[in-house]
């Protein structure tokens, strides 16, 4: 998920982004610009959550290269955790999709 986010949005990495990947049940690799360009200072803070909403890998405000590895077994871990998607009805809203 690449961004441009500045630092009034420190919310996204600390709330938003955890709160993704655990009602998606997924990892989610946020990707956020860093430094100043034309004036603006952008947050930086690129993170690797986990589908848990468990941070993995964080970097700081500076530029960074995170390497990090995801695990199917803990997407599996979150759907019996949280196993509210298996209660999805999809077709009673199929036709909104067409």
């Amino acid at each position: 998920m690449p961004t441009a986010q500045t630092q009034e949005y420190g919310a996204v990495t600390q709330t938003l982004i955890p709160a993704r990947c655990i009602e998606n049940q997924l990892h989610i690799a946020y990707c956020n610009h860093a430094g100043i360009e034309n004036g603006l200072q952008f947050l930086g803070g690129s993170c690797l959550v986990g589908p848990e909403g468990q941070s993995l890998l964080t970097a700081g405000s500076g530029e960074a290269l995170l390497v990090g590895e995801i695990s199917a077994a803990a997407r599996t871990r979150a759907r019996e955790l949280y196993p509210y998607l298996a209660d999805r009805r999809p077709a009673l809203y199929a036709a909104l999709s067409r």
